[in-house]
């Protein structure tokens, strides 16, 4: 946008008549002082975003856009924080303002659209919703709040539509969930319309059973009822004939379905719609399954077989490796969990023993024989790949892992990359992205500042650390932001808390050795906010406490917030073998091993490994 308008002001230069001395310069200068201004207020607003200083925010968003009407991004920034406060309306015509600056701000119709969705007027947000997928047809997003609006409009069938074609459209792992609960949604609305739904055959009337002869009231009573499925009226007051039919004694009820029956009967449930390939309702019968007993290592191995149907084969493996966490002879689990690893490289081949040095003897030297053949000569060895070509190598195998979507192995590959050379930026970066794309943003923020660290100039590290952060503050709960590329996620406005002091501290008594501090001072930043990392430092200083119960209980919370770790196996094998159960020991340290985890370290493998041989 600034390359336009000064563009533009040269142009005006040029083709204007000869001006006094200095007056072009003044042309020339006075554009960009208008978006220097603004982008200071803008920058303001952030640090006082981030500060909980909302209304001193406003100000300075409102200050940027007075300084510069047709810089889009100040416009931006203030919708989103009119968003934030409920103030719907008021952030639509902030949109607008936006995307008058700037026609090619497609964001700006989604975000208009999910305001008018908050504000309840429907009419207007499918209209946008649908001017945004004009312009972002790939975007599963605008499908799925598309087909809210319509659901709300009371528009059933449309609703319908567009949540089976964001199910088709949505291939993020991270939102599986709301796959499921669209196709869930989806099917609800076409039992409602009768749409495929076979028609339920009508009751046959039970058969009558052989009465004595009634009086004449009791036999016009039976006369008016049609059937035998609808009840009897209840009889008029007054004297009944002593030959009159006694009524049936009612039922007793039913009595309450147990838990395990109830399991066994949602478990047939999904194992017929596994049969059928209805996935949808298979991963919701097992899901209830889970629900009820979370313990249930059935529920939860074909629970993993859904997910791994239905190509989240990240979720799968995490549900597998939580069936062994709980019975580490689950056959069917260790068997798919096998299938689903990588294989292991094939072993490099030994290299040629080299040759042996003559003997010199004392004796004297027999009669010389004839020379032998003369033997090929060796071929000579390859050449030793530098370090700068094994790193290219390893950030290409993992492009083409992310190509086919397989994070895992790219979070993987990139690892190793930067492993041997700490200073990668691209590695990084790429890295960063990965995590990301795995729903892990907290280690993707981390990494890219590891970007910025090596190049300050990276916008697109700057970027993605503003969405990420925004992603992690709101969940969804607010629109997206958009830089240069028009995907990103939806910002809301980040809580000041004193959560990272807090574990920067611990961090510190963790160095001094002081546990009893540091299990104190993380049990305050778990009230902050919920993190892995912090269940991780609570889990080491319950081990060096001598509390292995607790100490297992936090590294099982580790796995839950975060199953890319391989580090809660580790401490989960620790706190086995100091407890004495040796057999549990030996089955997490096995995990850790196997692990292709980025936090795996040479060193503590080196001693699970030792564990292992004795």
């Amino acid at each position: 946008m600034g390359q336009r308008w000064i563009l533009f002001s040269i142009v005006m230069v040029f083709s204007a008549p000869a001006a006094p001395a200095g007056t072009q310069g003044r042309l020339i200068a006075q554009a960009p002082s208008k978006r220097v201004k603004a982008k200071e207020q803008k920058a303001a607003g952030d640090r006082f975003m981030k500060a909980g200083k909302r209304k001193r925010a406003e100000a300075a968003y409102k200050k940027a856009c007075e300084e510069d009407p047709d810089w889009y991004e100040a416009h931006e920034a203030l919708g989103n924080l009119l968003f934030a406060s409920k103030r719907y309306m008021e952030a639509v015509e902030t949109f607008k303002r936006a995307i008058k600056a700037e026609p090619r701000y497609a964001t700006g119709y989604y975000n208009i659209a999910f305001a008018y969705r908050k504000a309840r007027k429907y009419a207007q947000a499918a209209e946008y919703y649908k001017l945004y997928i004009q312009r972002k047809q790939d975007d599963p997003d605008a499908y799925y709040g598309l087909a809210a609006t319509y659901e709300a409009m009371g528009k059933e069938r449309e609703a319908m539509e567009y949540y089976l074609q964001y199910a088709k459209k949505e291939t993020r792992p991270s939102e599986r969930q709301y796959v499921v609960k669209a196709k869930n949604k989806a099917e609800k609305i076409k039992e409602k319309l009768g749409l495929g739904a076979k028609p339920k055959p009508e009751p046959k009337p039970a058969p009558r059973p052989a009465e004595k002869p009634a009086t004449a009231t009791t036999t016009a009573t039976a006369t008016a009822t049609p059937t035998a499925t609808r009840p009897a009226a209840r009889p008029a007051a007054g004297p009944v004939s002593r030959t009159a039919v006694a009524p049936a004694p009612k039922p007793a009820p039913k009595p309450a379905m147990d838990t395990g029956a109830k399991i066994a009967m949602l478990l047939a449930e999904g194992d017929k719609a596994m049969a059928e390939k209805s996935y949808t309702r298979a991963m919701k019968a097992y899901f209830d399954a889970v629900k009820l007993d979370s313990r249930h290592t059935d529920a939860l191995y074909k629970l993993g077989l859904v997910y791994q149907a239905t190509g989240s084969t990240k979720a799968a493996k995490v549900k597998w490796r939580n069936v062994l966490a709980i019975d580490p002879n689950h056959k069917k689990a260790k068997q798919a969990l096998a299938m689903a690893e990588p294989p292991p490289p094939a072993p490099a081949p030994k290299p040629a023993p080299p040759p042996s040095k003559p003997v010199v003897s004392a004796k004297p030297a027999p009669a010389p024989k004839p020379a032998p053949a003369p033997k090929p000569a060796p071929a000579p060895a390859p050449k030793a790949t530098s370090m700068r070509d094994r790193v290219e190598k390893l950030v290409k195998e993992g492009d083409a892992h992310f190509k086919q979507r397989s994070f895992s192995r790219a979070i993987a590959a990139y690892t190793h990359a930067t492993q041997l050379d700490p200073r990668h930026e691209e590695a990084l970066f790429k890295l960063g992205v990965a995590y990301a794309m795995s729903g892990n943003y907290k280690v993707a923020v981390f990494k890219w500042k590891q970007v910025l660290k090596i190049n300050p100039k990276n916008k697109s590290a700057l970027r993605n650390i503003e969405r990420a952060e925004q992603k992690l503050g709101g969940a969804g709960s607010s629109p997206k932001i958009s830089s240069a590329p028009s995907r990103a996620g939806r910002p809301t406005v980040a809580k000041k808390t004193d959560f990272e002091s807090l574990m920067a501290l611990a961090r510190q008594y963790k160095k001094q050795g002081k546990a009893k501090k540091v299990l104190t001072t993380v049990n305050k930043a778990l009230k902050v906010k919920q993190d892995a990392q912090a269940f991780m430092l609570k889990g080491e200083a319950l081990v060096v406490l001598r509390r292995y119960g607790a100490a297992k209980q936090a590294f099982s919370k580790t796995m839950v917030l975060d199953p890319n770790l391989a580090a809660p196996f580790y401490g989960l094998g620790e706190a086995c073998r100091l407890s004495g159960d040796k057999k549990r020991a030996r089955y997490y340290f096995q995990m850790y091993i196997k692990s292709n985890a980025p936090d795996v370290r040479p060193a503590l493998v080196n001693r699970a490994k030792a564990f292992l041989k004795k």
